[in-house]
């Protein structure tokens, strides 16, 4: 059984943070790896070899191996300590893609660390190795598959070394608290944008490009020749403006209800894929979700709110849940 001294050392260690995060002393650790314990048996192995037969060169030579072995643990744990790390912006992504964490490695030392290896705590998963000169911050990137929307939290992150001789491992664990956002697949196919909220003549809109005429105006600064109407003009003794209606569509609103015959995954696709193209068509469209109203609108921010209400709906407490 595990003394509760110790069980809180290390949780007080897991706790996820939002950073950043310095390893300082306290959270590095050091130990051999498999090829540094092969190598202390093979010291201990000519240490005895020396003292039972009185070997001056065996001394010597154990001795420079064990000097070696007891420098490069210094420099290990000093390639390092004192390292700062940070999350970098974190993009959303669509469910079934790769989720890509940023992380940044502030190095404000003077000397340049090597061989600084980074990876996701866990069997079988991949390393990135990296070499940082002093006063850089670079920022590799980790990588995690998304299968489903929601927060993707990441996994403890763990950062190593083996520099310079590979027998001596130093590690830190740090766990940071910013997910990414993970939308719905969008539905593939072609899916056609739902129709207006109203008829024909409801949804057309003024627009200098269109086709029908809506009415007139008076002249203002900008209009060009082709758009007076030049015998109402000269009736009227002053300058008028022709107005058409263009071909623009209204605003659209995309209902969850108008969906009934899909279940959620699907209506969230569905929605998801209407959203895209929407907003790929630089349309004016609203989402209504149960709980939820987003008014018409356009732009990348419109178009991040619809996605994520899509992404976090009905996930309350279950992954879902506020955002960070």
């Amino acid at each position: 059984m595990i003394p509760k001294p110790i069980k809180l050392f290390f949780a007080s260690r897991l706790q996820p943070e939002a950073g950043p995060v310095v390893l300082d002393r306290k959270r590095v650790y050091i130990m051999p790896d498999r090829y540094g314990t092969l190598f202390g048996l093979v010291f201990l192995v000519m240490l005895l070899a020396a003292l039972n037969y009185d070997l001056s060169l065996g001394f010597v030579l154990t001795f420079l191996l064990g000097g070696a072995l007891f420098v490069s643990i210094l420099h290990t744990y000093r390639n390092l300590v004192g390292l700062k790390l940070f999350q970098g912006r974190i993009e959303p992504v669509f469910a079934g893609e790769t989720a890509r964490f940023p992380m940044g490695l502030d190095n404000r030392t003077g000397g340049e660390r090597l061989a600084i290896g980074l990876a996701w705590s866990g069997k079988n998963q991949k390393e990135i190795y990296l070499d940082i000169a002093p006063g850089h911050t670079p920022f590799p990137v980790l990588t995690l598959q998304a299968p489903r929307r929601g927060w993707l939290k990441p996994p403890r992150l763990t950062v190593f070394t083996r520099f310079p001789m590979g027998l001596i491992r130093a590690w830190g664990v740090v766990t940071f608290t910013t997910p990414c956002l993970v939308y719905p697949q969008p539905e593939k196919g072609h899916v056609p944008l739902p129709p207006g909220p109203a008829g024909e003549e409801e949804g057309r809109k003024r627009h200098p490009d269109g086709d029908d005429f809506y009415g007139l105006r008076k002249y203002q600064v900008g209009d060009t020749p082709k758009q007076v109407h030049w015998k109402i003009s000269a009736r009227w003794q002053g300058l008028l403006t022709k107005e058409f209606a263009g071909s623009e569509l209204p605003d659209l609103q995309f209902e969850w209800s108008a969906l009934g015959e899909l279940d959620t995954e699907a209506r969230l696709s569905r929605l998801c894929r209407w959203v895209m193209d929407a907003h790929a068509g630089d349309l004016n469209y609203g989402l209504t979700l149960p709980g939820f109203n987003l008014p018409p609108g356009r732009g990348e921010a419109h178009r991040g709110e619809a996605l994520q209400a899509l992404a976090l709906f009905g996930l309350d407490g279950e992954g879902g849940g506020e955002s960070p």
